[in-house]
């Protein structure tokens, strides 16, 4: 017969997680070089297009069809990399990660939620805004964006 120990854990003497947030300069470096990358895709992707699809693409990169498709490929930025690595190229260059309350890497939702919320108006000013640096797409999400363990905490 085995009897299985199971350790009682008292929620008072567990510590809280304490996310090493990442500042506000690091913070708008990552837009920075996240917008930078996004624009160069959106470039290639506009002289690609047609060579794969035909000049009749083209319309889609007039007009309100050229907001959408720019939507679209700023959402699949995201979501692919902040999806699968919890850091983009930004993030990845400047030593931060994206986590939610835990510490753990994102959900798919929370990524999505994250995304999304990019889109409200002035919406990048919301981190410059607040004291700890977090924005609302940060605060709708549930996430934080951290330091990386390898980050250097003064930088």
């Amino acid at each position: 017969m085995s009897v299985e120990l199971q350790q009682q854990v008292d929620p008072a003497t567990v510590p809280a997680y304490q996310p090493r947030l990442a500042g506000k300069g690091r913070r708008f470096a990552t837009f920075a070089i996240d917008y930078v990358l996004y624009l160069a895709l959106a470039i290639v992707a506009a002289m690609v297009a047609p060579l794969i699809w035909g000049e009749g693409i083209m319309v889609w990169f007039d007009g309100l069809r050229s907001y959408l498709t720019a939507s679209l490929l700023l959402m699949a930025f995201y979501l692919v990399f902040e999806g699968t690595c919890a850091f983009t190229p930004g993030k990845l260059f400047v030593g931060t990660r994206v986590v939610d309350e835990q510490g753990r890497p994102p959900t798919l939702r929370q990524v999505f939620v994250r995304t999304i919320a990019r889109f409200i108006p002035f919406e990048p000013f919301s981190v410059l805004l607040n004291d700890d640096a977090r924005g609302w797409h940060d605060s709708l999400a549930k996430t934080y964006v951290v330091l990386a363990p390898e980050a250097p905490v003064n930088r």
